[in-house]
């Protein structure tokens, strides 16, 4: 892997940043909208345990945050946690297309403006979600922050792919081990398979280009003030 972990941060240029977020948005809500099933979400227990080799009593009383969460309830079978909410832009709307009524809490927000405390949440998810945001610099920023020292850092991502306008970010396969305030407990890159929650199961060995990143990180530190986001 490269010594200078990067990702890009300006895709698609050629339009407005507001005008590009507005396609974005109404991309990613017609994906959802052409799904068979929005209450669909009891393949999540898996990746959030036994892919991270972890048990549900790992998340016994704990706070626990989705970032990017989409609208299928990822963590309504986390009935051990004290606390589990989603985060996402288009959380309003997800409701309104049939999002799971549960014990999750869907609150609307972007990754980069995290309206939580300081190091409330104990573990934290950004599942098939970080190439998503605006900015991956300030969104990993916030992440850090609103997790508490010791927390968890659950990360599943596609890298290596060319932007598009609802994963705009190309991500390097070690982009992790450039994220301040983290330690890298463990990783691993997958060969692309069909899709990314299928790519994790299959486990095919990684030798460039597109890929999925799996790593287990651990807040150390947190940057000492909000970032500033685009």
């Amino acid at each position: 892997m490269s010594d200078k972990p990067r990702w890009t941060e300006r895709p698609l240029p050629l339009l407005p940043s507001s005008l590009r977020l507005r396609i974005k948005r109404w991309a990613e809500l017609r994906y959802w909208r052409t799904r068979e099933s929005i209450d669909s979400n009891a393949h999540y227990e898996y990746f959030f345990t036994e892919h991270f080799g972890l048990d549900r009593d790992f998340y016994k009383g704990k706070r626990v945050l989705d970032v990017g969460c989409g609208p299928r309830g990822s963590l309504e079978w986390m009935d051990v946690a004290s606390e589990v909410v989603g985060a996402d832009p288009l959380a309003d709307e997800y409701r309104k297309i049939g999002a799971p009524k549960g014990r999750m809490q869907y609150v609307a927000a972007r990754a980069e403006e995290l309206p939580f405390p300081d190091g409330h949440f104990d573990v934290v998810s950004a599942f098939n979600a970080l190439d998503h945001v605006e900015n991956v610099s300030a969104a990993a920023a916030e992440i850090a922050r609103v997790t508490t020292p010791g927390g968890s850092f659950l990360l599943i991502v596609e890298v290596g792919h060319e932007p598009t306008w609802t994963e705009p970010h190309t991500l390097a396969a070690d982009f992790h081990r450039a994220l301040e305030g983290w330690e890298t407990r463990s990783e691993q890159v997958y060969a692309f398979h069909e899709a990314v929650y299928a790519s994790v199961r299959a486990r095919k060995p990684y030798k460039g280009g597109v890929g999925i990143l799996s790593a287990r990180l651990e807040r150390t530190a947190v940057p000492s003030k909000r970032p500033v986001t685009s």
